[in-house]
């Protein structure tokens, strides 16, 4: 169940709040920009999870990657939800969104992790991830996670870019 929309605040800034932090991917294995970017930086088991998947993978969608290495570090668990076959591209494919997909992750999130306090971006709507539609998205997530206490973090994500060479840091490294 939803229980707040945190308004203009990074999700990474506040990650140890949470057990479990959702992070939308796509099954062509790349951290891409926006959030995705910014946790596999500081986190480059995140990265290295991703990869070992089989790149390009359609039976990827709708499952989910789990890691758990940066737990004996005060950190949440983390859960790549397959969500897209590709790179978001605005000019070509406005919605790049596989809904069924994150309806199934969704539910393996609501399944495996009941009772948890669970973060996530407004998954597969960003500008970095598939820009999928903020309600049908919203629907999806009100649908399908009653048994977790799950916090939406809409703010501006950046490109990594912006985030590499003016503005990155490291959490692990504080």
């Amino acid at each position: 169940m939803v229980k707040e929309i945190v308004i203009g605040t990074d999700l990474v800034d506040e990650i140890t709040k949470y057990d479990v932090i959702l992070i939308g991917a796509s099954i062509k294995n790349s951290k891409g920009n926006g959030f995705m970017h910014k946790i596999c930086r500081n986190f480059p088991d995140i990265d290295r999870v991703n990869k070992e998947t089989n790149y390009d993978d359609v039976n990827k969608l709708g499952t989910c990657q789990v890691v758990t290495s940066y737990v004996d570090k005060g950190f949440p668990i983390f859960v790549l939800c397959y969500i897209t076959k590709g790179r978001y591209n605005p000019n070509i494919q406005p919605d790049a969104l596989n809904y069924d997909a994150l309806k199934s992750c969704l539910e393996l999130v609501n399944e495996h992790f009941k009772g948890k306090k669970v973060a996530s971006t407004l998954i597969g709507n960003s500008n970095f991830e598939a820009g999928g539609d903020a309600k049908k998205i919203y629907d999806i997530i009100a649908e399908t996670t009653d048994d977790i206490e799950l916090y939406i973090y809409a703010y501006e994500q950046l490109n990594y870019r912006y985030e590499d060479n003016v503005n990155y840091f490291s959490i692990l490294n504080d």
